[in-house]
C-alpha cells in the first residue's frame, strides 16, 4: 500500500526540479561532486530527490 504522504513530497520535489534554472543546477551538480554533503542532505536542503541529483544530464 502506498503512502499518500510519500506520493506528495515526491510531486514537490519533481516540481521545485522543474523550476531549477540552468545556474541552479549547475550549483547543485559542483555540491554534489564536491562532496560537500551526502547527497540526501543536499537532496533534502533543496527539495530535490536523490534521483534527480545522481542521473546524468545532457550539456
Amino acid at each position: 500500500m502506498s503512502n499518500p504522504v510519500s506520493k506528495n513530497s515526491r510531486a514537490i520535489e519533481l516540481i521545485v526540479a522543474q523550476r531549477l534554472g540552468p545556474a541552479q543546477r549547475q550549483e547543485l551538480s559542483t555540491q554534489v561532486l564536491a562532496r560537500s554533503a551526502s547527497i540526501c542532505q543536499i537532496a533534502r536542503q533543496n527539495q530535490a530527490s536523490r534521483k534527480f541529483l545522481q542521473s546524468p544530464k545532457p550539456s
